[in-house]
């Protein structure tokens, strides 16, 4: 399994080097990489100096705004150029605050194209952690949930409601398109780029 791993700004370095020193306890050879922007010079290699074996790749995303609710959900376009470049494989997208505290192989299973995951909380729906089978039609959800994603945080009305009922403009647009509360169970859904099976699995 590939763990790609997303961080902006110098805040996250602390959080970042828990995720990846977890990872390292737990995945211990399975590579890594960590796309990164609008971080200093010297905490990037502050982290390549501790994590020797973790790729550390800069993408320009632009970001201008200070608004988290506006920043956070520009992952997406990360992703999304992450998986256009890469082959085929198993692939899983972290938050720079995600912990891995157990190896995470067993949960999954080969039924999936999209493995998403949730929380028994009010707002259960969780994009920090994300798995994927890399394909043509992974790639062209991706692109569509980008879009979608972008649509909201363009839109301050859209933006202000996603956040007060999902969390974060990313999260709104996964469940519009998942179309379904029941995030136990596998679902399959139909696009016109062609089919998707989404599994959800408890962060827990």
């Amino acid at each position: 399994m590939h763990f790609v791993i997303t961080s902006y700004g110098n805040d996250y370095v602390p959080l970042l080097a828990v995720c990846l020193d977890s990872l390292r306890r737990e995945h211990a050879g399975d590579p890594v990489t960590v796309i990164w922007d609008d971080t200093s010079p010297m905490e990037v290699a502050w982290l390549r100096a501790g994590f020797p074996d973790v790729e550390f790749r800069q993408i320009t995303l632009a970001i201008s705004s200070h608004n988290v609710h506006e920043r956070i959900p520009l992952k997406l376009r990360a992703w999304a150029a992450f998986l256009a470049s890469a082959g085929e494989g198993l692939f899983c997208f972290l938050d720079s605050d995600t912990l891995v505290y157990r190896n995470i192989a067993s949960y999954m299973g080969s039924e999936f194209d999209i493995l998403f995951t949730w929380k028994d909380e009010k707002i259960p729906l969780n994009t920090g952690v994300i798995a994927v089978r890399n394909s043509v039609f992974v790639r062209e959800f991706f692109a569509l949930w980008q879009r979608e994603t972008e649509a909201i945080v363009n839109d301050p009305a859209r933006l202000t409601e996603a956040c007060a009922q999902l969390g974060a403009a990313d999260q709104a647009a996964l469940f519009s398109l998942l179309r379904t509360r029941d995030y136990t169970e596998a679902v399959r859904r139909d696009f016109s780029f062609g089919s998707i099976l989404f599994q959800g699995v408890s962060c827990a």
